[in-house]
């Protein structure tokens, strides 16, 4: 990975573990419209960065707000948050 992808990676990474932290505080407080909100945002970004997991997952996300599904919810962020563990390293 050359050094510019690699920067971008960490860039993505940054801004990906604040907006989860950001969604877990949503969810303590049952915020589904600012968590679809999150969830949408999130799903564009995945999807700019080549994470084509987050923006399905995201999507899925966004679909469990909309039902008002606030456990489908929860398991959609504990899934979001599994996935850098199988991200490559950036070098």
């Amino acid at each position: 990975m050359n050094a510019a992808r690699a920067n971008l990676e960490r860039r993505f990474r940054d801004g990906y573990a604040r907006r989860l932290q950001e969604m877990i505080q949503m969810l303590e407080a049952q915020d589904l419209d600012g968590l679809r909100a999150r969830f949408h945002s999130l799903a564009g970004i995945g999807g700019t960065y080549g994470h084509f997991d987050v923006t399905e997952l995201a999507r899925r996300g966004e679909e469990r707000c909309h039902a008002a599904d606030l456990t489908g919810a929860l398991q959609i962020v504990a899934a979001l948050r599994r996935l850098p563990d199988t991200w490559e390293v950036a070098a």
